[in-house]
């Protein structure tokens, strides 16, 4: 209900409305306030974006994320918690969110967060997205280990690996004059590579890609070049300029070869006494350094280790220092005191012990000889001479001095008496000064010393400048200059200065020396590289140079060449035009000369370097080299360029003589046109192609050629476009009112690119403006809707890659009609199979179906009380038939039936007669499926399945029948109990042998007997004869153990028709007295009672009948205690000693038995035990009395014998 006032509360009410009119109203309950209703946003991932998306690299990123909330939420995309770049496409509706990154590559993996939020709430979710592509760039390429030969790089694996493993690391090359790479090291599988045979002193670039499966990775270059060199040798000399308590001031000076490398820095290292370890101070560029924090009073050592782009030198060591304050006053000797001058200068030396602290300075003193009192001449003396002025001409002096330092003034030394006179004069001017190093606020000048000077050794110089503009010199010396050479420093950067030197002697400063050439204060330019010869001919030699590390500040303007002839020639200029490349073509030498080169480099300031080493000596002869092509390694794949674009290709070629360079194309020479541009120097080539577009592509070869042979690359050039139109033509097929289907082939040309999918669009012929149908169709096919009958239509497809819209392919004008009509309607239905709630439709198909298939029949029905027609079926009816349920029961119905095709729906067919709904009975089917299963010589058995139909009322029963064949009236017999069957099979008895018989069965409902079903064949009453089978179960077939006083059962089931006779019997024929046995027609059963020990053993069990016979075995084992030893025999009888009672144990796993012997020997008995005793006397008798013997031989003594004699015999 649209229309609301916001904030208003409305009623409202609903009205059902049929043919008789509008019903009652329902009203809601409670007033309905117009207001928005806020719901807190939520969203709903896909199960493929749960998971991590996986796309290859140049497919498409496509995350759809179905949103809702009320209001509409603000959908935020980021990644990395950073805004998405401009190239993510980001649709936002009510409804759905769309993120779509074209042309995916490997910074585009990773995770993306979703964020919605409006009044109600906020809610986030992410998706992990993984692009399959070729890996990173390589982290942090740097040299590991530099040497004159090889340069050692390591580097980190990339950051991304593209969604696979690192298998490989490929190394490229190009010396710092070149710009083409070459290939130095394909397969690395670690992070770092050794380079070996560099030229000594070149320099470098060096670049490094990984790959994976899916590809070469981008490559990371080094920064910087890097130069073939070896480490520096280890400064010159170090030396201790000044201790204290807790410090040491140290200085040194440069190596005398810097390893071919620029020196980058110094490494300080100290060591204490009585240890081996050496600790890190400190790492400068300047050539002194104060140590602190050193511990008083310990002795220390140090050492200094110059560094190079190669690494560190060996060290210089300093000599051992104790760290504490001297305060030995000094002491020194005075020397070289010059007599007869009126200025005398005097010298002397430092003192062997400076007290352990430097010395500050010097006091000198002068006195005459005819006084007493010295008087102080200068008392801030720092060197160890002194030049004594305005003495008087004849008068005698003495000199003295002391040193001084922080701790006082040593004792002094006196110099012999001097007489003041003036024997010599002035030095003559020196050699014109000369500018030998200058930076943009320093500068060193060098001179000559003068021709005359004046009779007297010169003892110094004093230096003036001036600025080229100015008239005015100023002296820039503080003290005497000893030596040839004077650095000056406080230069205004970009001024010219003149110098001027005067001498001095004893007798004074002689005249100033010419003004030297005027120079400009500026950062001195490096020399450039040692030139190297590229090309050497008869006559013709090129040579090639890097520039010069520095430039002093501002950009190279020109170089200077110069020759000479080997090995005794001067440097002659070789150029006489400015040069502005690094290379170099010397013409006009003679064959077989021998010649070296060196170069100059000058900036637009002006300023000049030092010549350049001077190259390796070159004989100017022809040398024959075959011709090669050099090219980058991106170069050796397909070269990918988008329509439009431009694309270049560079080569550069080296051999001797140079050699001519061709591009073809298809066989045909490549000529310059304003769109295709070839540019060649001696040793490159480059081809350009503008505005790309796809038949640029394809392989251009560029050949070399010379005197030693021809060299040839091929660059494959692939320009990446829309697709082309289509495969036509497009047809229009399956024409109807409201659809059609278009189907158009692949287009011939993809772009360089794999199609994603079809544009499908239309218009009306009357009109101008296309209307899209569908997009994102990944198919070449497509069934148009929604047109309107009758109008003319014009259908066009165009393919999409990644690269955007082909062109399209169009239809011819179409009209959309139909090529059919509606059906004629169906035959009168009729009712089959009613029941009170149900009734069963059938009806015949329309004579004529339209021209189309008939897809759907509609049933309606109508209640005689009624007068709407409703409908039946809510699913699509194609049989002719249907089951009506939900019916009344009692009521009366009338039916009819609609039919549809693609036209629509035909008129209803005439009505079918009212038909009551009520429970209808019939008689049951026959029987299913009659079979024999048993006959014998008086009986058959037969078995039969219950009727697929029961007539609607439930069987009762069976009813069975039989009838003798061939008799010309069937005579049927019901064998079957009178009160009917209620199972499905039956015997039939009391037949005669071999006779055959006709059977038929019936079923029995409530509604009577129904159709019969006859049994197939005439079956015959005989007995079948079927060799006898024991069916033995599977625990008889293996040995049956049962305890002792159990009752064995053996039931077997037996078959075989006659009946089998039944056997049973034991191994070895043994009795079956005390075993039980039953058997019938199918199973036999022994059992025996109380089993013990003597049942264990082999059963036999035989069955056999007039077809045949069967035997089995059954193994029984009864566990029960063992038996009595049998065949126990007295095999020896010795002494006493063995008669007694014997034990036998016997034992096995049902138990153990224990077996007692009585052993007795028989034998005589031993005598009776003494003494024999005379108890009693008489006169004619006498009583003696003993005792029984101790061995009885084995039974009971019987009686005893006694025996006497006389004495006398």
């Amino acid at each position: 209900v649209t229309k609301n006032s916001a904030g208003a509360k409305y009623h409202f009410r609903i009205t059902a409305m049929n043919a008789m009119g509008v019903g009652e109203p329902a009203q809601t309950v409670d007033l309905v306030e117009i207001i928005e209703r806020e719901e807190i946003p939520d969203l709903e991932l896909d199960a493929e974006l749960r998971r991590t998306l996986v796309v290859k690299a140049g497919g498409s990123i496509r995350l759809f994320v179905p949103i809702k909330g009320r209001p509409a939420p603000t959908v935020t995309w980021t990644k990395e918690e950073t805004t998405l770049k401009t190239r993510a496409i980001i649709d936002i509706t009510e409804s759905y969110t769309l993120l779509v990154i074209p042309e995916c590559n490997r910074r585009d993996a990773g995770r993306y967060d979703l964020t919605l939020e409006n009044a109600a709430g906020k809610k986030t979710a992410y998706v992990n997205v993984k692009v399959l592509d070729s890996p990173g760039p390589p982290l942090n390429l740097k040299p590991k280990a530099i040497d004159k030969e090889s340069i050692t790089l390591q580097w980190e694996m990339p950051l991304i690996d593209g969604g696979a493993k690192i298998t490989n690391y490929i190394i490229e090359k190009r010396e710092a004059t070149r710009k083409a790479y070459a290939t130095v090291v394909t397969k690395c599988d670690t992070c770092s590579a050794r380079i070996p045979n560099l030229s000594e002193g070149s320099e470098y670039y060096f670049r490094v890609s990984a790959e994976n499966e899916f590809g070469i990775g981008e490559a990371v270059e080094t920064s910087d070049p890097i130069r073939a060199s070896q480490a520096p040798t280890p400064p010159e000399m170090v030396t201790i300029t000044d201790v204290t308590k807790n410090s040491v001031s140290l200085a040194w000076t440069k190596p005398k070869h810097d390893g071919g490398s620029r020196i980058t820095g110094y490494v300080l290292e100290a060591q204490k006494k009585g240890t081996d370890q050496w600790t890190h101070v400190t790492t400068v560029k300047s050539l002194d350094f104060t140590v602190k924090n050193l511990n008083e009073n310990e002795e220390y050592v140090f050492r200094v280790m110059a560094v190079n782009l190669s690494g560190r030198s060996h060290p210089r060591q300093s000599k051992h220092v104790v760290i504490r304050e001297q305060s030995t006053e000094p002491e020194f000797d005075l020397r070289g005191v010059c007599q007869k001058t009126v200025i005398a200068k005097f010298s002397w030396d430092s003192p062997e012990n400076d007290g352990g602290v430097p010395i500050n300075n010097y006091v000198v003193e002068i006195r005459e000889t005819t006084s007493q009192s010295w008087v102080e001449l200068s008392s801030m003396i720092i060197r160890t001479t002194y030049k004594a002025t305005r003495l008087t001409t004849g008068v005698e002096y003495q000199f003295r001095v002391k040193a001084k330092n922080r701790y006082g003034a040593g004792p002094p030394i006196t110099s012999e008496a001097v007489v003041a006179a003036y024997p010599f004069k002035a030095p003559g001017p020196p050699g014109t000064p000369k500018v030998v190093a200058f930076t943009k606020d320093t500068m060193t000048i060098g001179w000559n010393e003068p021709v005359n000077d004046g009779g007297s050794e010169v003892i110094g110089y004093h230096i003036e400048r001036k600025e080229r503009s100015s008239i005015v010199w100023h002296r820039i010396s503080k003290a005497l200059v000893v030596g040839n050479l004077f650095k000056t420093s406080g230069l205004e950067s970009g001024s010219a200065y003149e110098f001027r030197v005067m001498a001095e002697n004893i007798a004074g400063i002689g005249k100033p020396s010419k003004a030297s050439e005027p120079m400009l204060a500026l950062d001195p330019v490096d020399p450039p590289g040692q030139p190297v010869p590229i090309h050497v001919s008869k006559n013709v030699i090129t040579i090639q140079w890097t520039k010069p590390e520095y430039d002093g500040g501002f950009k190279i303007t020109g170089y200077i060449v110069e020759k000479r002839d080997v090995p005794s020639g001067r440097w002659i200029r070789a150029n006489f035009t400015n040069i502005i490349e690094t290379t170099f073509t010397v013409s006009g030498l003679t064959k077989e000369a021998s010649y070296e080169f060196r170069v100059f480099a000058r900036n637009s300031a002006g300023a000049m370097s030092n010549p350049s080493d001077p190259s390796d000596p070159i004989i100017c002869k022809d040398d024959i080299e075959e011709p090669r092509i050099m090219v980058d390694a991106k170069f050796k794949d397909v070269v990918l360029v988008r329509a439009g674009e431009v694309f270049k290709l560079d080569a550069d070629v080296a051999g001797l003589p140079l050699p001519s360079m061709v591009w073809t194309k298809d066989g045909k020479d490549v000529e310059n046109t304003s769109k295709l541009q070839i540019k060649m120097t001696d040793l490159s080539t480059t081809l350009v192609n503008k505005d790309s577009i796809r038949k640029d592509g394809g392989e251009f070869v560029l050949t070399a050629t010379n005197v030693g042979g021809f060299a040839k690359h091929v660059f494959n050039v692939k320009v990446l476009d829309r697709p082309g139109p289509p495969g036509g033509p497009l047809k229009v097929s399956d024409i109807t009112a409201e659809k059609c289907v278009l189907t158009w082939a692949p287009p011939a040309d993809d772009g360089g690119a794999n199609i994603e999918y079809y544009v499908v669009e239309k218009r009306e012929s009357s009109r101008l403006a296309w209307t899209n149908v569908v997009t994102n169709l990944q198919v070449t096919q497509y069934q148009v809707t929604k047109l309107l009958k009758g109008n003319e239509y014009i259908f066009r497809v165009m393919a999409v890659n990644k690269y955007g819209v082909g062109d399209p392919l169009e239809s011819d004008p179409t009209v959309s009609d139909n090529p059919y009509v509606p059906p004629d309607p169906p035959q009168t239905p009729e009712i089959t199979a009613i029941t009170k709630d149900s009734m069963v439709i059938c009806w015949g198909a329309p004579v004529h179906d339209g021209g189309s298939e008939i897809t759907n029949y509609g049933i309606e029905r109508r209640d005689r009380i009624s007068l709407r027609w409703v409908k039946c079926n809510k699913k699509k009816v194609t049989d002719l038939h249907f089951k009506v349920t939900g019916l009344v029961p009692g009521h009366e119905y009338e039916f009819r039936v609609v039919a549809e095709n693609a036209a629509g729906v035909s008129a209803p067919s005439p009505s079918s007669p009212f038909t009551k709904a009520i429970d209808t009975l019939f008689k049951p089917g026959p029987p299913g499926n009659p079979r024999i299963l048993d006959t014998t010589s008086s009986s058959i058995t037969l078995a039969w399945n219950k009727p697929v139909y029961d007539g609607g009322s439930e069987i009762t029963g069976y009813i069975v029948e039989t009838c003798l064949p061939g008799t010309e009236e069937e005579e049927w017999t019901i064998v079957s109990p009178k009160e009917g069957l209620k199972g499905t099979s039956f015997t039939i008895t009391n037949l005669k042998e071999n006779q055959e018989y006709k059977i038929n069965v019936s079923a029995v409902n409530s509604e009577g007997v129904g159709e019969t079903a006859s049994v197939p064949g005439s079956p015959k009453a005989e007995e079948r004869l079927l060799p006898p089978e024991i069916d033995l179960d599977a625990d008889l077939r293996k040995t049956v153990n049962i305890r002792a006083c159990n009752t064995l059962r053996l039931f077997v089931p037996i078959r075989g028709r006659p009946a089998p006779e039944v056997k049973w019997s034991r191994e070895n024929e043994e009795p079956l007295d005390r075993a039980t046995i039953e058997s019938t027609s199918s199973f036999t059963l022994l059992v025996i009672q109380n089993v013990n020990r003597f049942d264990s053993g082999k059963y036999n069990l035989t069955v056999g009948n007039s077809s045949g016979s069967k035997t089995v075995s059954i193994t029984i084992r009864v566990l029960d205690t063992p038996g009595a030893p049998q065949n126990l025999k007295i095999s020896k009888v010795t002494k006493e000693d063995d008669v007694g009672q014997y034990s036998i144990k016997l034992s096995n796993t049902a138990g153990e038995k224990l077996v007692d012997i009585r052993v007795v020997v028989l034998d005589k008995p031993g005598p009776p035990t003494g003494p024999v005793k005379v108890e009693e006397v008489t006169a004619d008798s006498v009583t003696i009395s003993w005792k029984p013997p101790e061995y009885d031989g084995g039974c009971t003594i019987s009686n005893y014998l006694v025996e006497k004699r006389d004495t006398s015999t």
